[in-house]
């Protein structure tokens, strides 16, 4: 009798277990996902494959082009300053990219104010407690420096490094805020790669490369003089590759033309091309980016709108928006490809004023807020570990916050950013959502801080 008490009460507690175990591996919605994509650890030169789709459009009269061969950045400065780091540091890389866990700050439903408290800003490697939001920001720069622009990742793969690209461009410990001491660590368009994160992707000329922080070397994966091009862009500037690492979309200068070109990294050969005759030049294409997914490319044309194009074959595929103001490509919790923008009212090509999402493949717009939010900031969707979100920096209201992207108008808060001015704060979220960094001269000294829910 006594032994069947005891089974009894050894079943009751395995199964209270079971159930105890079922529960800790439960995630929320809002959780990070591991991207599951195998690494690309090619670092040769192309093998010269090609098996792409050529398109060349018949000029059509309008001057549509990119940013001229000396190619200004509009504002995200690229400048570098002659100066010597302070610190030398060995760079040891955590090859896992896996999000770790976080707490959001809290949801609610968008309401219009502008609230920022009476703080004093922080002093280098200090940090405050946000009054309205509860978040916790600390100032991590004190040279002047912090990151370039809002659609630009400034944390590495696994964020233990983190890359400023405005005032001097530094690589700087993501812990300590050390600065490390990188001399041939890249001045032009550069992007972190999402999967390792020993790996930069930069341009130089008509040379596509990656670049080492560990080893502070390069290594050539292609040069597009081969396609008679005499410069490649990424964008210029505001362009991204896919987040599997994949593709990537480049302007190319051909004489007076504008040659899109489409690259398949992980075959190394060209996906796609569609030139554009007589239409290089800054007067009518702000950007072109290849979308998150890769199978879109997205072209920003001053005079035409907000266009897709089929990565594959380069061809038309919708129209998004009759003009474009500061925005990025995103991903929303269904997995597809959205653009999420600030319009500005006032204008017929604009429509509605407010924050918008439009569907990539279909053209299908969203109101994500109303036009509070006109022309007064900017989009980032670098939580590409978080998809389903867009996070904004509100010039008007001085906020940092994430925004739903299903247009429930819900947001969560993480910092007001007492800018003055004009200066714009280019906030950016880290690729898990869990951090938002921006720029901001409340101290009076330009410096970078970043904000996040403890």
């Amino acid at each position: 009798m006594i032994c069947k008490v005891l089974l009894c009460e050894l079943s009751v507690f395995k199964y209270i277990f079971v159930v105890f175990l079922m529960s800790c591996s439960s995630q929320t919605p809002d959780q990070a996902f591991d991207l599951g994509v195998a690494k690309d650890t090619r670092t040769s030169k192309d093998t010269g494959k090609d098996s792409s789709t050529d398109v060349t459009t018949k000029d059509s009269g309008q001057d549509l082009g990119v940013k001229d061969a000396n190619m200004g950045d509009g504002g995200k400065s690229d400048a570098t300053s002659d100066v010597s780091m302070d610190v030398t540091t060995d760079l040891t890389m955590d090859a896992d990219v896996s999000e770790p866990e976080c707490e959001y700050p809290a949801t609610r439903v968008w309401v219009a104010e502008e609230v920022q408290g009476d703080n004093m800003a922080p002093a280098f490697l200090s940090d405050i407690v946000d009054p309205v939001f509860g978040t916790t920001i600390t100032r991590i720069t004190n040279g002047g420096e912090y990151q370039h622009y809002s659609k630009t990742q400034p944390w590495n793969a696994d964020a233990s490094l983190i890359f400023m690209g405005n005032g001097r461009h530094v690589i700087v410990d993501a812990t300590s805020f050390v600065v490390l001491n990188k001399p041939n660590s890249p001045t032009g368009e550069r992007r972190w790669s999402t999967q390792e994160p020993d790996k930069m992707f930069h341009l130089g000329g008509t040379q596509f490369m990656t670049y080492s922080p560990s080893q502070d070397m390069d290594s050539l994966l292609y040069d597009f003089a081969n396609e008679g091009c005499e410069v490649i862009r990424l964008g210029p500037w505001e362009g991204n590759l896919s987040i599997d690492d994949k593709k990537v979309a480049f302007a190319c200068k051909v004489g007076a033309d504008l040659k899109v070109i489409v690259y398949d990294i992980e075959n190394a050969s060209i996906q796609a091309r569609r030139t554009f005759p007589g239409m290089w030049g800054d007067a009518n294409l702000d950007w072109l980016s290849v979308s998150q997914s890769g199978k879109y490319v997205v072209m920003n044309w001053r005079n035409m709108g907000m266009r897709s194009y089929d990565a594959e074959t380069m061809n038309d595929q919708k129209m998004l928006a009759g003009a474009g103001e500061h925005g990025d490509l995103c991903v929303d919790e269904n997995g597809k490809d959205v653009y999420v923008q600030v319009i500005c009212g006032g204008h017929p090509d604009r429509g509605e004023a407010g924050i918008m999402s439009y569907d990539v493949e279909t053209g299908t717009k969203t109101t994500l807020l109303p036009n509070a939010y006109t022309c007064t900031g900017h989009i980032s969707c670098r939580n590409y570990r978080r998809p389903g979100w867009a996070y904004v920096s509100s010039n008007y209201h001085h906020e940092a916050f994430a925004v739903k992207l299903d247009g429930s108008r819900k947001v969560q808060g993480f910092a007001h950013m007492h800018q003055k001015g004009g200066f714009e704060p280019f906030a950016v979220p880290s690729p898990d959502g869990c951090k938002m960094m921006f720029a901001s001269d409340w101290a009076g000294q330009d410096a970078a801080y970043v904000s996040i829910k403890k």
